[in-house]
């Protein structure tokens, strides 16, 4: 699987002492891919915006497929699972910026497609420009003294990020339904609606086939096909995103555990630090 023509920032993940919106810029870079492009997806802790410039694209996230062309953008939240191929017999170009962001303001742009006007094409292209210039530049510098970075220039950068970011919440930009309705993006769907539903409860391969009414080979095809990998793996992670929310410092891990169908508070712990790189216990902490 070829790329070609990718330009890609890599920035360190810093946290800025800017405690409000875009605080930490992860990723910025263009890239181009041919036909036969795959991207076989991830989950991670930050935003993630895909911009397409040229082609099509095709998405997956979370019980959704989505078909993206030309000016179309899309944004992933923290955690959530997404995957992206090619299938344009010329190619496809595309810009990704990833950040995080400390509070809600956005949430709701995870919700829908949009599809940028020319006025907002051209604001995200001053983002871009002037995100790469501002990186870049202190790129140069790394092994340099800390002190030579220019601050004032990365965090007006961020800034403008943050304006392209509110001003699409204000729903100036039209969304769009650009989700694809076939039987197996059907299927994938259901499937993830019924993981979501059965959090609770210590479920098999063959009880979510039979929940699904599908074959274990059929529904292992569908999930490989548009999913995070092994069915299971997905299940249990989706477990730990959920068990986040419940580990306070007034519930015990082991009440956690069993509330979502975990075998033993040990069996939760594994699978808990293997999910969030850290224990229960050392999660509980944090909050």
């Amino acid at each position: 699987m070829k790329n070609l023509d990718t330009t890609m920032l890599e920035y360190k993940r810093e946290v800025y002492d800017y405690s409000y919106g875009v605080r930490q810029l992860i990723t910025c870079f263009k890239q181009k891919v041919t036909d036969d492009w795959y991207f076989t997806g991830e989950a991670h802790d930050f935003w993630e915006m895909v911009y397409v410039l040229e082609g099509t694209l095709w998405v997956s996230e979370e019980g959704r497929v989505y078909k993206l062309q030309s000016g179309d953008i899309i944004f992933h939240k923290p955690m959530e699972f997404h995957k992206l191929w090619c299938k344009d017999p010329h190619g496809a170009r595309f810009q990704v910026i990833s950040f995080a962001y400390s509070n809600a303001d956005i949430e709701s742009l995870s919700d829908d497609v949009y599809r940028l006007s020319l006025d907002s094409a051209s604001f995200l292209e001053e983002v871009y420009t002037g995100i790469t210039e501002a990186f870049h530049a202190n790129i140069a510098v790394t092994q340099k003294l800390e002190s030579e970075r220019n601050r004032i220039r990365e965090k007006l950068a961020l800034l403008n990020l943050e304006q392209f970011l509110l001003m699409l919440t204000s729903k100036t930009d039209k969304s769009i339904e650009a989700r694809q309705h076939t039987t197996m993006t059907g299927n994938y769907k259901l499937i993830m609606d019924t993981l979501q539903e059965n959090l609770n409860y210590n479920l098999t391969i063959d009880d979510i086939a039979k929940l699904c009414n599908m074959s274990v080979s059929n529904l292992k095809k569908t999930f490989n096909k548009y999913g995070d990998g092994g069915i299971m793996h997905h299940f249990t992670r989706m477990k730990i995103q959920r068990a986040t929310k419940f580990l306070t410092a007034s519930r015990s891990i082991e009440s956690v555990a069993h509330a979502f169908g975990f075998k033993s508070a040990s069996h939760f712990s594994v699978a808990f630090k293997r999910v969030t790189g850290m224990t229960p216990s050392a999660f509980k902490k944090q909050r």
